[in-house]
């Protein structure tokens, strides 16, 4: 297996078993063969890749590729450091792979068991659309957090010292 030097620099720890290791991406699968088990994941039956527990405050989260045959459990790595998602993502780019992300952990399980139940009506609702959606749900209730942390406003007392109350008015 060759790996090449555009992919170099695009290594990432994480967790597909039990512990922290050092994945590789090539143009034609990602691997670990440092520690067992090893880990190799062919892309040529990866249908989509779903970054789970994207946020702004976390610094890890998950990665899932779902593969083309429905009826085969995704695979997850666990605890990537959130330094490397704009790697990873750039990565998946050149390799055509299509991706999306989101502040959750799906369940994947039931997910696929009603893509496998209901295909035509999978499709019929957009396909993997449905992830998109439920990131822009995530990202509108970040901004209602936003607004609801932006009613503790700071008052001035009679001193002139700022008191933070929880009263918007």
């Amino acid at each position: 297996m060759c790996i090449r030097d555009r992919y170099k620099d695009l290594g990432f720890y994480g967790s597909p078993n039990k512990s922290n290791v050092f994945l590789m991406p090539t143009d034609k699968c990602l691997v670990n063969l440092t520690e067992t088990p090893y880990f190799i994941l062919a892309l040529e039956d990866v249908e989509i890749a779903h970054f789970e527990r994207v946020h702004y405050r976390l610094k890890n989260f998950d990665f899932t590729f779902v593969f083309k045959d429905y009826n085969k459990s995704v695979v997850r790595i666990n605890a990537i450091p959130t330094e490397y998602l704009e790697k990873i993502k750039s990565w998946l780019d050149t390799v055509d792979i299509l991706f999306f992300e989101g502040s959750k952990n799906l369940n994947w399980t039931d997910l696929l068991a009603h893509i496998r139940k209901k295909p035509e009506s999978f499709i019929k609702d957009g396909g993997w659309r449905i992830l998109q959606e439920n990131d822009d749900e995530d990202e509108e209730n970040e901004d209602e957090l936003a607004d609801d942390d932006s009613e503790f406003q700071a008052e001035d007392d009679e001193d002139g010292d700022s008191d933070i109350s929880d009263d918007p008015d």
